[in-house]
């Protein structure tokens, strides 16, 4: 059981201050799923609430406070928090395959109307996220991983 009940992924954002209002939005409406310190559990909506502090104590997105102060230092060029249209244009980015009830699985990326059936929750759809939070949605290369120490 996570630490907090997740919010449900299934709507589309089209812009990074439409994905950080949501889930702004989202962070506000979970409730903790148990006493804090009673247990542990990982929690995608936990990082998320991290992530909205360092943008709140930095004064900058996520996405940009990792770039300039962990990645760009590091060396990792080929690490980002790309949005939809780069997945979208560049072959070297990842998509998300998702599992449909007929076994067959399709690209999420380019099926923002597919949900999950497998992983992440019944209906759920990464790619719908315009871009990576606290939360997770990161890339980075092989190379670039062994960079970061």
């Amino acid at each position: 059981m996570p630490n907090f009940a997740e919010p449900d992924r299934t709507q589309v954002t089209n812009s990074v201050e439409e994905e950080t209002k949501l889930l702004r939005q989202r962070s506000r409406e979970v409730t903790p799923a148990f006493v804090p310190g009673s247990k542990n559990s990982y929690s995608s909506t936990g990082m998320m609430i991290l992530g909205e502090i360092v943008e709140t104590i930095s004064g900058l997105p996520f996405h940009e406070y990792v770039q300039r102060s962990i990645f760009r230092p590091a060396g990792m060029t080929s690490s980002a928090y790309y949005t939809r249209p780069a997945w979208l244009t560049d072959r070297r980015i990842a998509h998300p395959y998702i599992h449909q009830n007929d076994g067959s699985r399709v690209d999420g990326v380019r099926n923002l109307d597919a949900g999950a059936v497998l992983n992440g929750g019944p209906g759920t759809n990464a790619a719908r996220s315009f871009t990576g939070s606290g939360g997770g949605g990161g890339f980075s290369s092989a190379p670039d991983l062994l960079k970061f120490r």
